[in-house]
């Protein structure tokens, strides 16, 4: 056989045996390819709750303020500290006036209760 021939078939030998190695990656690649497909859905089916789940977070959120009262939660921080600020200081002159803590006269009492009643209704801890 002429040299020209055996380099030929040696380029022949080579290209089937390159074909057989791509065919058999191509066979163990499929399964892969399989399992990467049903992984992009799952993500996409995950991003799909995500995106919903928060959505229901803020529509909670918004309901929640509006039941508050106060759609800013730093407007609501003051009105609680401005709340516990006046009965320290109601304590206080309570205490001044009179060395006993009943001195308060009962509509005093029932206004507080009443303030108080319909504070913790606009603001449940």
């Amino acid at each position: 056989m002429p040299p020209s021939f055996r380099y030929f078939d040696s380029l022949v030998l080579t290209f089937f045996r390159a074909c057989a190695s791509l065919s058999e990656q191509l066979r163990r690649l499929a399964p892969l390819s399989a399992e990467r497909t049903s992984l992009h859905q799952t993500i996409d089916h995950l991003a799909r709750i995500n995106a919903a789940t928060e959505q229901d977070l803020q529509d909670l959120v918004d309901q929640n303020a509006e039941l508050a009262g106060h759609s800013n939660q730093n407007q609501k921080i003051k009105h609680v500290a401005s709340l516990r600020e006046e009965l320290v200081e109601s304590k206080r002159v309570s205490r001044k006036n009179d060395s006993t803590p009943f001195s308060l006269s009962t509509q005093t009492l029932m206004n507080h209760v009443v303030v108080s009643r319909n504070t913790s209704q606009r603001y449940p801890s």
